[in-house]
């Protein structure tokens, strides 16, 4: 019994170390799909699309931040300046993406995306 609780303690460990390593390639492809898109727009986002990606990128980030409460490792930094930048980029793109439309509608899908954003931070980061 105690090595079944030690093979399922490790298994933990080891999809972890695996959800990173994944995360960080995904990172990668991402930024690849993005330097294309820049060059040859439509090119990569016609075969695979950006928020594929992006969803795969978010799904990992929790597995990992599941995974990381679950074995009670302490690893997980916030970094208040690269978070402060990333929002100001996520901001920048979802106002580029809705540049188009009417200015009220804009308002409401960053007002409604920014809640979003505040709930799901508000949900993974309070302790049980």
């Amino acid at each position: 019994m105690l090595e079944k609780i030690k093979l399922a303690e490790n298994l933990k460990k080891i999809l972890y170390k695996l959800f990173n390593d994944f995360l960080l390639i995904l990172l990668i492809f991402f930024a690849i799909g993005l330097f294309i898109e820049g060059m040859l727009p439509g090119t990569f986002s016609k075969h695979v699309g950006l928020y594929k990606i992006a969803i795969l990128v978010l799904l990992d980030v929790v597995l990992i931040y599941l995974l990381a409460k679950n074995l009670k490792i302490k690893e997980i930094y916030y970094n208040k300046k690269a978070t402060i930048l990333a929002l100001i980029v996520f901001f920048l793109l979802v106002i580029n993406s809705v540049i188009k439309l009417n200015i009220f509608l804009i308002l409401s899908i960053i007002i409604l995306v920014s809640a979003s954003v505040l709930y799901l931070n508000k949900v993974l980061s309070e302790e049980n």
